[in-house]
């Protein structure tokens, strides 16, 4: 009898320990952060209907964010990036300062494909320009970018 209980007693307390293991868990999966922003849209990269890379990434908006971007992040995780949202195309260009981390700077079009892949090495004053007017832009870490191409598709699905 003495066996029972303690089964049962072991049983309980594996139970709430693994409850609270998931509850735990769940907040900081759903807490996580980009270098600070929010993780609020996938982008799903396709060429020809295939899909290519896909990343998790915070948005920056407002003008205060453009200017912040990805200023002293020390860790940018793999497939993870910030995406960039303005109102009104036009030529675009980056900067590196404070940025420790060599990124791709990816500008899509108002159709959300690809017009161009620029490159920003770390804390450097020089300006990143887009090649051509653009919307949207995805910055992420470099090796990140290497089997994407100008006219690869974007694909957004927000939290």
């Amino acid at each position: 009898m003495n066996y029972l209980k303690s089964m049962l007693l072991y049983r309980k307390f594996f139970l709430i320990i693994l409850t609270l293991f998931l509850i735990f868990f769940s907040f900081v999966v759903s807490a996580e952060t980009i270098c600070g922003y929010k993780n609020e849209v996938e982008i799903e990269i396709k060429r020809e209907g295939k899909l290519i890379k896909t990343f998790q990434s915070g948005i920056a908006e407002t003008p205060q964010e453009h200017k912040q971007g990805l200023m002293n992040c020390q860790l940018l995780s793999k497939e993870r990036g910030l995406f960039f949202l303005f109102d009104v195309p036009e030529r675009r260009a980056f900067w590196m300062k404070d940025t420790q981390i060599p990124l791709s700077i990816i500008y899509f079009d108002m159709n959300m494909k690809i017009n161009s892949i620029e490159y920003g090495k770390p804390f450097s004053m020089i300006p990143v320009y887009s090649k051509v007017s653009t919307v949207f832009v995805l910055e992420v870490n470099s090796y990140d970018s290497l089997n994407l191409k100008v006219g690869d598709q974007a694909f957004l699905r927000y939290y």
